[in-house]
């Protein structure tokens, strides 16, 4: 082969390698899912992506639903969803509208975007502040919990309960790790907020264990407030074991207003049980077998 015939045809190659490399394709969508957006007054400079999933059922009902709001949604919003979907396909909980909460982030999910939610996630889901210096590497924003929860309760649920028709006595919020993190703190400070709350493993040695000092659950005493709690961690994420600090909080508080149950998820890991978790938390507080 003559010499500017060979490098004619490793041009052709690498051509050819950078187009099949380069070229764009479809990206897999939640076919069920609307994504609509909110902007909070409450929350500096902040607007939300919302991932709303509404029943089979809702265009050709006159029915209300509960509502699951979903934090991290930004993360874990398909496996959430689909874990739903499978188990009101079997009829082992009732249909409901799901809210993914979720932020705008431009950049690639595993490099700089990951590390934009992770630096919103964490200042939105952590009720005190503190110098990044006293925080774990991973957290590098804080304090903006009391901030995200005015956000929930004044913008938007009143959001959702108007453009949907939804049963707010069936509501519930549904939190993982950071996010358990804040949904203990929804569930301290302003507990008549949700109806039914999951907490999954959650870090709640933030600041001193900072979350209890926001306890505000007696207020529940003399009011026709019920709610149900479920808290499920992995067997395998502390020495603890089958223990969990949260449990005994309340146990010892005993307020006969908040009815919960706490489950071990045997042989997880803080990652590895987060399907599962999702799973019992929708059947627990949902389950309809």
């Amino acid at each position: 082969m003559k010499k500017h015939n060979y490098f004619l045809v490793v041009f052709a190659l690498v051509f050819l390698v950078d187009i099949l490399f380069c070229q764009e394709y479809p990206k897999v969508q939640l076919p069920t899912t609307q994504i609509r957006e909110i902007e909070s007054e409450f929350v500096e400079n902040m607007v939300y992506d919302l991932f709303i999933d509404l029943p089979p059922g809702y265009v050709t009902s006159d029915k209300k639903y509960p509502v699951v709001y979903l934090l991290d949604a930004y993360e874990t919003y398909g496996l959430m969803l689909q874990t739903y979907q499978q188990l009101i396909f079997m009829h082992e909980i009732p249909e409901m509208i799901i809210v993914g909460i979720s932020y705008q982030i431009e950049g690639d999910f595993y490099t700089e975007g990951l590390r934009e939610y992770l630096d919103i996630r964490a200042r939105d889901y952590l009720p005190t502040y503190l110098p990044r210096k006293k925080t774990a590497k991973y957290i590098r924003y804080s304090g903006g919990g009391k901030e995200f929860l005015s956000f929930i309760e004044k913008e938007l649920i009143p959001f959702i309960n108007l453009e949907f028709r939804t049963d707010p006595d069936q509501s519930g919020l549904f939190g993982y790790s950071l996010g358990g993190t804040f949904t203990t703190f929804c569930l301290l400070s302003k507990p008549e907020l949700f109806k039914k709350y999951f907490i999954g493993s959650p870090m709640l040695s933030w600041d001193n264990w900072a979350v209890y000092k926001f306890d505000n659950t007696d207020k529940l005493y003399g009011s026709s407030d019920t709610l149900n709690v479920y808290i499920s961690w992995g067997e395998l994420e502390s020495k603890s074991g089958k223990h969990h600090p949260l449990k005994d909080y309340l146990l010892e508080k005993n307020n006969p207003y908040i009815i919960f149950h706490s489950e071990v998820l045997e042989g997880e890991t803080h990652l590895s049980g987060i399907g599962l978790a999702y799973s019992r938390a929708f059947r627990r507080l949902y389950g309809t077998k």
